[in-house]
């Protein structure tokens, strides 16, 4: 009989998103299929929503899986801990209910993994490629950088996970709210000395549709002050890095400002443009009563 190799279990939070589940199956099946080593793969799907049950009614000849209805509503950062109570997997993936990942994830991340703790690809977020020459994929992915600029990870899917070097801190101290629990992930496992390496592959693709936790600025602001007040009563960082981390909390605080106000003018043209319609007037029509012959969106934004 074949000696298993590997065990990796890859954890789903579900929130009112049943629609998610088969598709969430068939990406794993896919994965599974292309893995050259003998492995096996679980799915954990955690529900979330305590009146909204799922039955343990789905199989596959190619992964386990396995529902766990939580009896309280847990938040993102509780769901994902309680199904890594439950994984027997030694490697572990976190997927979010909407993300989307390649057949040959799982394959090129245990590829690369070696020795280290962490393995993090390179991903699509809103359609485009994530990193390029500002925001450097070789910068992003250290303790410097997500202690100074923020969460340099767009997503846990990026990343699989030895599940033996799963931070303590983060396990034990939830967040009071959801939203920064990705980044309190790596900040802990920075200041624990956890090795990071990189996967040049694109292999991940965010999943965005107006209802993730990082689209509420209120909410992520207080889940980035508690990871900060955490992390100081942890003694994870010197006093330095603590004022750094400190300095970067404020500065993303003032991003957030600034997307909201992005958001308010976007309202405003969206309203003006509405407006419009109702009188009968097509934007074509008005821009060329007007004067305006030719246009040019600028930028590959939500309005453009």
């Amino acid at each position: 009989m074949n000696k298993k190799v590997c065990y990796i279990s890859v954890i789903v939070p579900i929130y009112h998103g049943k629609k998610y589940i088969k598709p969430m199956i068939h990406q794993i099946e896919n994965c599974a299929r292309e893995l050259d080593i003998a492995c096996t793969v679980e799915l954990l799907l955690v529900n979330d929503a305590p009146e909204d049950s799922i039955q343990d009614c789905y199989f596959s000849d190619l992964i386990e899986i396995n529902i766990l209805n939580t009896d309280d509503n847990r938040g993102i950062q509780g769901a994902r801990i309680y199904g890594l109570e439950q994984a027997k997997g030694a490697y572990i993936v976190f997927l979010d209910q909407d993300d989307l990942i390649k057949p040959e994830y799982l394959m090129s991340q245990m590829d690369c993994i070696g020795e280290a703790d962490a393995c993090v690809c390179r991903a699509i977020h809103e359609g485009k490629q994530f990193y390029d020459s500002v925001k450097v994929f070789e910068q992003e992915i250290s303790k410097e950088a997500m202690l100074a600029k923020g969460c340099g990870i767009v997503s846990p899917g990026q990343v699989l996970l030895r599940k033996s070097a799963v931070s303590e801190v983060w396990k034990q101290n939830l967040l009071k709210h959801n939203g920064a629990d990705d980044w309190f992930l790596w900040l802990c496992m920075f200041g624990e000395g956890k090795r990071f390496v990189l996967n040049q592959e694109v292999l991940f693709e965010h999943g965005v549709d107006g209802t993730n936790t990082s689209w509420n600025s209120e909410r992520m602001m207080q889940s980035e002050e508690n990871v900060y007040h955490i992390l100081r009563d942890a003694a994870l960082f010197s006093n330095d890095e603590l004022r750094i981390l400190e300095r970067t909390i404020g500065k993303v605080k003032s991003k957030h400002i600034t997307i909201l106000d992005k958001f308010k003018k976007q309202f405003f043209i969206l309203d003006a443009w509405m407006n419009l319609e109702n009188k009968g007037l097509t934007v074509e029509g008005y821009l060329k009563e007007n004067g305006y012959d030719h246009v040019a969106i600028y930028g590959y934004g939500y309005i453009g």
